[in-house]
């Protein structure tokens, strides 16, 4: 990390929704993110925020893929499948209510990460995806996880979502779990889903999303690359909005209460976690969006 560097912004702002105020300051992480940020803030005017912002630097998606590499290796000595388990088994009761019958189910989980969800799923074929399949396969606590799930018919591949190596309408169901905010495209992976997806195929898909001042301060956070691992903010309405526009019905949308996440952020940052006291102060603690969508 380079010298941080204080960027004062004098100017009001005007937000979509409420009257002008005044930003105070933002930080820069590096020397190095300076031309980026002068180049955003240039090319998307405040006065212009959206859920999902986009800037015209290429290279945004390879930082946030070093950002999670470096992630996945710090944590190997505390990676752990049980939570894996416990999702799995939760995914299977709401799908119980379906008339999927997930047991004769073609299952691919989209960034599945180290092991994924679906390898504690039952299914009659399953097949996890990431663009960082190579890292987990050198690292040899993934490794050993892996070939496990292998003995039980699991497949893994090195793919992105935006563009997986399959045939139209090919699964009856699709994973998808806090992985949209961290993609190139999140538009282009919901085509996909859609694409691969057979006629009355089903997506599970959760992830983190934020208010309105929340989003306002991961914009401003996006325009510093601040938070690199999280190129994309959603919100809640902008996340159903575009599974909808790419024609899934929403069968079941549920979303945590953000004064539930305050709180938990508050009890953390008590604990002494430092990123946990800068979102309670800030308020832009996160929620957790649950959607159940039929193609």
């Amino acid at each position: 990390m380079g010298m941080q560097h204080e960027l004062r912004i004098k100017t009001p702002v005007a937000l979509p929704c409420c009257k002008e105020v005044p930003v105070s300051i933002c930080y820069i992480s590096s020397m190095s993110d300076m031309p980026y940020f002068r180049k955003a803030l240039l090319n998307k005017p405040l006065d212009h925020m959206s859920d999902t912002p986009s800037f015209p630097d290429s290279s945004r998606w390879e930082k946030a893929q070093e950002y999670e590499s470096a992630w996945w290796k710090n944590v190997t000595d505390i990676y752990d499948t049980e939570y894996l388990e416990r999702f799995a088994s939760d995914i299977e009761d709401k799908l119980a209510k379906t008339d999927l019958n997930i047991s004769e189910a073609d299952i691919i989980e989209v960034g599945a990460g180290p092991v994924g969800i679906v390898s504690c799923l039952r299914g009659r074929r399953r097949v996890a995806t990431d663009p960082l399949d190579n890292l987990f396969e050198s690292v040899d606590t993934y490794h050993r996880y892996r070939e496990k799930a292998r003995e039980h018919g699991v497949s893994y591949m090195e793919a992105k979502g935006e563009k997986l190596p399959f045939d139209d309408q090919e699964f009856d169901l699709l994973i998808t779990d806090n992985v949209l905010d961290h993609t190139e495209s999140p538009d282009q992976i919901i085509s996909e889903a859609r694409r691969v997806l057979k006629p009355g195929g089903m997506v599970y898909l959760r992830l983190n999303v934020y208010h309105f001042w929340g989003r306002f301060i991961r914009w401003l956070m996006e325009l510093a690359v601040i938070d690199r691992g999280h190129p994309y903010t959603f919100s809640s309405g902008k996340l159903k909005a575009m599974v909808e526009e790419h024609g899934f019905q929403i069968l079941s949308s549920h979303r945590a209460p953000f004064l539930v996440s305050w709180k938990k952020d508050l009890s953390r940052a008590l604990g002494g976690n430092r990123k946990a006291l800068i979102q309670a102060l800030l308020f832009v603690s996160r929620a957790q969006h649950e959607l159940l969508l039929r193609r």
